[in-house]
């Protein structure tokens, strides 16, 4: 069972909630003004605030301060085109999930629709986020496909180690169970009929490096995050 330092059940957990969460994470801010003395929030003491010096805040408090033109927002290093796109090829050639914030799906989806003009290419920032979520979700199910493979016999129990979840891909993991009991229950019905079956288009035994899921096996969560990200309507 998933837990986070807040202690909530993250597996009951929405994505407005996850949004929530993500905002007591913190990130530097350069304010245009000083503060008097520290400020006394709930989840603990910030600041004092120097104008033009960075400071460290809870997201909620930067964003709200981005808000009334008040500061500018530092975007992460992790976030920036850069480790993007060397998290990207990381993943790409990695059989298993890289590390990623806990909340980057969340965290980027704030900072991008709230504070866009604090990225320097904030669409080539968006695209790159989006790709390196799509390319985790479909390795995500090449990992559970290649796992449930080795279950031998029907009705068994099954555990599946998947470390370095983000907080929407295990929201997304949520959704994809009923078809991955589909897929499980025609596995069944295949190989007892010809001796072979095969795993969300995966034949039996083959390895979790083969050929990615098709487009039909992605999740109604995974459409709604993919949405979130991009600022449409969910």
């Amino acid at each position: 069972m998933e837990h986070h330092a807040s202690g909530l059940n993250l597996q009951f957990v929405s994505a407005e909630e996850n949004e929530f969460l993500a905002k007591e994470e913190c990130i530097n801010i350069t304010a245009s003004a000083s503060s008097n003395g520290e400020i006394n929030l709930i989840s603990g003491k910030f600041g004092p605030i120097f104008a033009g010096l960075p400071c460290k805040v809870p997201l909620w408090f930067a964003l709200q301060m981005r808000k009334n033109g008040k500061c500018t927002i530092e975007v992460p290093e992790w976030l920036s085109v850069d480790a993007l796109k060397q998290n990207i090829a990381e993943q790409k050639s990695d059989g298993t999930l890289v590390s990623v914030p806990f909340f980057y799906i969340e965290t980027a989806q704030l900072l991008l629709n709230n504070s866009k003009e604090d990225f320097p290419s904030p669409e080539e920032t968006r695209s790159l986020v989006e790709d390196l979520f799509n390319l985790r979700m479909d390795l995500l199910r090449d990992m559970l496909a290649s796992q449930l493979n080795g279950v031998k016999v029907a009705h068994s129990s099954f555990t599946a180690k998947l470390p370095n979840l983000g907080a929407a891909e295990l929201l997304c993991l949520r959704g994809m169970f009923p078809q991955l009991l589909e897929a499980v229950s025609k596995y069944y019905d295949d190989s007892s009929t010809s001796g072979t079956g095969t795993i969300y288009g995966r034949e039996s035994g083959s390895s979790a490096g083969g050929s990615r899921a098709s487009a039909n096996t992605e999740s109604m969560p995974q459409r709604r995050t993919l949405r979130r990200l991009r600022n449409e309507d969910p």
